[in-house]
């Protein structure tokens, strides 16, 4: 760090210090954290403009680094970054006395973390950032699953333009078990609380298939943070009730005795041949048996209820009915969705995971459907 003492006045000013101390110790500082975080970082100047007569110099520069340490609060990752910046810098007898700078920070963050994610207000979440988004897409996961599921459509390039929150539901995935269960309306209303603590504008909500239940209700109370909601293979009929029906003929006691594990035991052993039971699997380990039990017996009796479409149809923003077929959503819930008057987007060949098993087609209908929408804002 010779040369920087050597071509820094010892008055220089930082008045872009981003947090740190505004002197040459801490632009000094600034510096040697950027090389431990970027080992390799390799800079040029793309353009050089002089002003002699103010002794100025604007400069617009490039650089890439390997991501092998702590930067804007990211742990390395050891991806390769790329910088783009411009500087301003002022000149006194032969020295740098004062620097602006500016450099697309946002830019940056999204490449060091493309999903960022951690624990707000008891609901873990990931967050994939957008440049000039077009518009948030609230991605709710199904019964014992969590925000990972949606992995083979959030980092999809057709959705490049929105920004994609995928929260995991309290009792599934890293979010933490509940000392009760919550209802679904008790989870609709810590979703809003949790969206409104980040200060949320209106989203568009992407839930399947338990999602698509608590979409609903989410539209239902808090409409100012519902842009639209596209329900995806989402409960209408009690015949949706595969695994959720099964559990809830159960006694409690028995559930967590043995039928949690027996459960566990069955999806395992189909995962062996099915990718998507497999990964079903991975997050079925970690949910709440609690949580489970009392959310399949909740979807059962709104299911076996018959309102769900209509409930659907009297929502006062857009909706969106996609189903899987030939394997997804039952005769009996497409009727029920005709009469309210909601019409069925048919992905095939599919079943009940539409978006695992035509990621390209199901991204395809989801981003002309949230364009749309945002759009008409």
């Amino acid at each position: 760090m010779r040369a920087f003492d050597a071509i820094h006045h010892p008055d220089f000013t930082d008045f872009s210090p981003s947090g740190r101390a505004q002197d040459r110790a801490g632009f000094r500082q600034g510096i040697l954290d950027l090389y431990a975080a970027f080992p390799d970082f390799d800079g040029q100047i793309d353009d050089l403009v002089l002003e002699p007569e103010r002794g100025r110099a604007a400069i617009r520069w490039s650089a890439a680094g390997t991501h092998r340490g702590a930067f804007l609060g990211v742990a390395p990752g050891g991806r390769r970054i790329r910088f783009a910046g411009i500087e301003i810098i002022e000149i006194r007898d032969g020295q740098v006395i004062a620097r602006w700078g500016e450099w697309d920070g946002l830019d940056i963050l999204a490449q060091l973390d493309p999903a960022r994610s951690g624990l707000e207000h008891g609901i873990f979440a990931r967050e994939h950032p957008a440049r000039d988004a077009l518009g948030t897409l609230l991605f709710l996961h199904g019964l014992g699953s969590w925000g990972r599921c949606f992995d083979p459509v959030v980092g999809h390039p057709g959705l490049a333009r929105f920004r994609k929150l995928l929260p995991d539901l309290p009792g599934c995935g890293l979010s933490p078990h509940q000392a009760e269960p919550l209802s679904f309306v008790d989870m609709a209303d810590a979703l809003a609380a949790w969206l409104r603590a980040r200060g949320e504008e209106r989203a568009i909500v992407v839930g399947h298939s338990l999602g698509g239940v608590l979409g609903t209700l989410l539209a239902e109370r808090s409409p100012d943070l519902v842009l639209g909601l596209v329900d995806v293979e989402g409960n209408i009929a009690e015949e949706d009730c595969s695994l959720s029906a099964e559990v809830a003929a159960q006694p409690l006691e028995g559930f967590l005795a043995g039928g949690f594990a027996g459960l566990l035991d069955g999806i395992y052993r189909a995962g062996l041949e099915d990718e998507i039971l497999r990964d079903y699997y991975t997050s079925l380990r970690l949910c709440d048996p609690s949580a489970y039990f009392a959310y399949s017996v909740e979807l059962v009796a709104l299911s076996a209820g018959g309102e769900l479409a209509s409930r659907l149809a009297a929502l006062d923003l857009p909706v969106a009915y996609l189903a899987g077929s030939p394997r997804g959503a039952g005769r009996r819930s497409r009727e029920m969705l005709e009469k309210a008057g909601i019409a069925c987007k048919v992905i095939e060949p599919a079943g009940h995971v539409p978006f695992a098993e035509q990621p390209d087609l199901f991204v395809q209908v989801l981003s002309s459907i949230a364009a749309q929408w945002c759009d008409a804002r």
